[in-house]
């Protein structure tokens, strides 16, 4: 059984637009419901009350989760105080009425990279992403880092702290499989680096054979480059069915 969930309220004076707001509130969450400990201004009603963080500010008084602070700081601040407790892979992007927010982990295992179309600027996970639409590309999306495009333009924070060096990390996958060849993943060509994981492959393992086949797609960069390396013909005997 989960813990529940306690809401405090004190002092907070303004009501958020459809939003009820009491001198002093105590609510806790169990099962997905709300119960309200509401002293003499609710005592015997049912009452809903609904706090949302981040969007919201009150003038005056505090909010506390579970005895801590809740800070109101609008949707950058509440998306970076998620983030922070989040462990694991993820790039990300926030939409709202008035700007994106894209945000990647500490590690740098996901990609996220950010274009420029003219005066405005755009975020992807792939620089082909970039290309289609004929933006320019900018650079990436620093790992434990949060971007902004708003009308002002395009503004960097740190979120969060990054992990010693020795334990930074890139997804291996994205250059062997899940990347498109013709984009930049991690500063690097992903069809150039599968070539040269080939050559590599062919310096530890050679073998005597008379014709290199790839498995398509994502092998037919590293068939070339094993092939290249061996002096041995490239071929094509596998297909891959597209239905």
């Amino acid at each position: 059984m989960t813990a529940p969930l306690s809401l405090e309220a004190r002092g907070i004076q303004k009501a958020f637009p459809g939003v009820l707001a009491l001198q002093d509130v105590a609510l806790t969450m169990r099962g997905g419901s709300i119960h309200a400990l509401l002293g003499e201004n609710g005592a015997g009603k049912s009452t809903l009350i609904k706090i949302i963080t981040g969007v919201h500010r009150p003038d005056e008084g505090e909010l506390r989760l579970n005895g801590e602070p809740v800070h109101f700081g609008g949707p950058r601040d509440a998306i970076a105080a998620a983030l922070r407790k989040v462990a694991g892979a993820y790039s990300l992007l926030f939409l709202s009425n008035d700007q994106l927010i894209g945000a990647r982990d500490p590690f740098g295992f996901r990609p996220l990279v950010i274009g420029k179309l003219r005066d405005s600027y755009t975020m992807a996970s792939e620089t082909s992403a970039l290309d289609l639409i004929g933006a320019e590309y900018v650079g990436e999306v620093e790992p434990g880092q949060m971007v902004v495009l708003d009308r002002s333009g395009l503004t960097r924070r740190q979120f969060t702290e990054l992990p010693p060096a020795s334990r930074g990390g890139r997804c291996v996958f994205e250059h062997i499989y899940f990347a498109r060849p013709d984009t930049l993943r991690f500063g690097q060509s992903v069809h150039e680096v599968r070539k040269r994981l080939g050559r590599e492959l062919a310096r530890e393992q050679p073998a005597e054979a008379d014709v290199v086949i790839p498995v398509p797609d994502s092998g037919v960069p590293a068939a070339i480059g094993f092939a290249e390396a061996q002096k041995i013909p490239f071929d094509l005997g596998l297909v891959r069915s597209h239905y």
